[in-house]
């Protein structure tokens, strides 16, 4: 299978488990947000496997469809600190679980 296919395929899978996972929520908030049960596994899995770049752009894509769906605006800068920059840094975790599995690997 193509590459590009393949990687368009399992974005758009990652997008709707976390749009799905994201809408079972455990405990909703008085001033907005709330407590979902594992809503950005998906994606943080996606950056595990595809890299930080591709996972940074599904996690962009899930901030604009998320915000489409349930925002909740104040001020604009809270806008994209919530709904941009927070879903586009779940994938930066990769390099945090990456540099575990070497460093724990070695001192076995």
């Amino acid at each position: 299978m193509n590459k590009n296919l393949r990687f368009m395929v399992e974005g758009a899978i990652t997008l709707a488990l976390t749009a799905v996972l994201n809408s079972i929520v455990i405990f909703k908030m008085p001033r907005g947000g709330s407590v979902s049960l594992a809503g950005y596994v998906p994606i943080l899995l996606f950056g595990l496997r595809w890299g930080l770049k591709p996972g940074i752009v599904i996690g962009l894509m899930y901030g604009i469809l998320d915000s489409f769906v349930d925002s909740y605006v104040i001020h604009p800068i809270q806008y994209l600190l919530d709904y941009f920059s927070a879903m586009a840094s779940a994938p930066a975790a990769r390099n945090s679980l990456m540099t575990f599995k070497i460093s724990s690997s070695c001192t076995t």
